[in-house]
């Protein structure tokens, strides 16, 4: 994979992040920020182009402006100022590839987020940020301008677990952009992108208590619901155990199972009320016995979760009418799964809102979670003459939107 694949996959991530989609796996894990005071904030511009010519350059560009500051508790305070770009190109009359450190003033965006420049020469003595250039060392002038209305993502959360707790208020703002660049002398002429933006981003964090053990889950479920909704209400309610086999013996089986019942009611203002009452089972395994994945929608009364979330049972028996939730099952029926879960762990608490709005657009959406995330699980299935016990993780989520107005067709990036 080239490296300006990656950064572009970086930032369709973060993009993610920002209009709140979690993590499918419940319990994920991310280093916990300790005790004190902290602000993140970002800017950035990329450029793209996607030629279907092949004579035609590939070019790739991203500026990222980072000022963080960080105020930990018994620490002295630190600040971080720095100006990345990230850029690659390549051409029948030449190529280049670097990450370097700007002067700030090579790089400037409005308040509005509605223009952008950069003017700046890479030399051999550039400062470089993990990619040291190489091939052509290029000019680079590029200039955005919004084409888009910009699309704003805000909200707030609170994490609690064992004593700790981490309170946090974010705002991420974007819009799509037309941009030209030119890279002299590698390249001759301007370019128009086939994708451009520009984004910013702020967070602000207050943590405090000790900071807490690993086995504090702090997310879980799919998105509760995906994209821009319509006008209207929605709620859901989701119920999940999850069980991960990951054995150091490569001549064990490698299995992932997770079950989740969705209740799920949507009131569009223009349309039918509709709901959801669904337990899911997801299956994976991997070994010389079995292999393949899929989902499976099952009875629920296959699935019992105790109301303190320190046990639950899957007792569950695939045949080939089974209904499935996906279209590429790999994974044949019959088979039997039993799993069950126990352990008393930390339980941690998750909640917040977070708001979408774009002109005459706005959703609003309120969630809990309540996770505990150190427990274990045995799986037995009848492919194997033994059972297994592994890591594990049980959980609910409540969330509800409510959406009002239309989200305009230019509400989107380029």
């Amino acid at each position: 994979m080239s490296a300006h694949r990656r950064i572009a996959l970086g930032i369709a991530a973060a993009l993610a992040a920002s209009v709140g989609l979690a993590s499918a796996t419940l319990g994920a894990q991310a280093q916990f920020i300790g005790a004190g005071n902290y602000d993140f904030a970002h800017t950035n511009a990329f450029f793209q182009t996607s030629p279907s010519d092949f004579t035609q350059p590939s070019i790739f560009i991203s500026v990222n402006v980072e000022h963080d500051i960080s105020m930990p508790l018994g620490a002295p305070r630190t600040t971080t100022d720095n100006v990345q770009l990230f850029y690659d190109f390549s051409s029948e009359s030449g190529f280049g590839e670097g990450c370097v450190f700007l002067n700030p003033s090579d790089f400037t965006v409005s308040s509005d987020l509605q223009t952008a420049t950069l003017s700046t020469t890479i030399a051999q003595d550039t400062p470089t940020c993990g990619f040291p250039p190489f091939g052509t060392l290029p000019t680079i002038d590029v200039t955005w301008t919004a084409s888009t209305p910009v699309l704003s993502f805000s909200g707030t959360g609170r994490f609690a677990c064992v004593g700790y707790t981490n309170e946090s208020r974010s705002s991420n703002s974007s819009d799509g952009a037309n941009a030209t660049a030119t890279l002299a002398p590698a390249l001759s002429g301007s370019f128009a992108a086939t994708r451009a933006s520009i984004l910013s981003s702020d967070q602000l964090i207050h943590a405090q208590g000790a900071v807490p053990p690993d086995t504090c889950a702090q997310g879980f479920g799919k998105g509760a619901f995906g994209g821009f909704l319509a006008a209207g209400t929605y709620s859901q309610n989701v119920v999940q155990a999850n069980a991960n086999l990951f054995p150091n013996d490569p001549s064990m089986p490698l299995i992932f199972v997770t079950v989740r019942r969705i209740a799920g009611t949507s009131r569009p203002l223009s349309g039918v009320a509709t709901s959801t009452n669904e337990t899911d089972l997801d299956v994976f395994v991997q070994s010389s016995t079995l292999s393949g994945s899929g989902c499976f929608v099952i009875d629920p009364t296959n699935f019992t979760v105790s109301s303190d979330l320190t046990s639950a049972a899957l007792h569950s028996k695939l045949t080939g009418q089974t209904p499935t939730c996906q279209s590429n099952n790999s994974l044949s029926p019959p088979l039997n799964v039993d799993v069950t879960w126990s352990g008393p762990g930390p339980i941690s608490t998750i909640s917040g809102d977070s708001q979408i709005a774009c002109q005459r657009y706005h959703s609003v959406t309120s969630s809990r979670q309540t996770i505990n995330g150190s427990g274990t699980a045995t799986i037995a299935l009848d492919a194997f003459t033994s059972s297994f016990t592994t890591t594990a993780a049980i959980g609910t989520s409540d969330s509800r939107t409510t959406a009002t107005g239309v989200l305009a067709p230019t509400c989107t990036l380029n």
